[in-house]
């Protein structure tokens, strides 16, 4: 007889920076955490096999909505959370970014699957996507690795990147609060900074 296991949750820690614990909680429901973001009021976690991007109360870690019906590819689904606390979603298999409210409502969508600066190319992109306090939106695509950041007056490529990786692989990226693009390739062992 082969033993099946069920998964009920995803156990969370949180540390302080010396690296002590500090609390310990379980987020039911989820099964394939891919990402994960912390606001004053919400935990909120993307779950690949859901397809969807749960929201928990950060005090008392009941969900509070979903966002469901999402189109993951390759085990990737990223987001980012701005302080307008709007989520943009890179929707890779969908070949655009859905950006939602608080409360999982849809407010805007933009991409297509296609070769010009505007569009998304490949086999599904974008995979990673990020807010800038000056509201401009930044998406990552694979194979070829493309960098783009999405403002009023459209999308612009930022030259300079080389190929982090090649195939279906997740490009690690953050922005820090003085708009400085980090990407990671995990499979070549670097970190690249872009100040734009």
């Amino acid at each position: 007889m082969i033993e099946q296991t069920v998964i009920t949750g995803v156990e969370c820690y949180v540390f302080d920076e010396a690296g002590n614990e500090l609390e310990k909680f379980k987020l039911p429901e989820v099964k394939n955490i891919f990402g994960l973001k912390v606001t004053k009021e919400n935990i909120l976690v993307s779950d690949y096999d859901l397809r969807a991007i749960k929201i928990y109360d950060i005090n008392t870690k009941e969900e509070k909505t979903s966002i469901e019906n999402l189109r993951p590819c390759c085990l990737m689904l990223d987001f980012d959370v701005n302080s307008k606390n709007q989520i943009f979603v890179a929707n890779l298999a969908a070949f655009r970014t859905s950006i939602f409210d608080i409360d999982g409502n849809l407010v805007a969508t933009f991409g297509k699957r296609g070769k010009t600066i505007d569009d998304f190319h490949g086999c599904c992109n974008p995979v990673n996507v990020a807010s800038l306090p000056n509201g401009a939106i930044i998406t990552v695509e694979k194979d070829a690795t493309r960098v783009k950041i999405y403002d009023e007056n459209g999308a612009k490529k930022i030259d300079g990147i080389e190929e982090l990786v090649k195939g279906c692989a997740y490009i690690p990226m953050t922005v820090d609060k003085n708009e400085n693009i980090y990407l990671a390739s995990p499979e070549k062992g670097l970190i690249r900074c872009v100040m734009i």
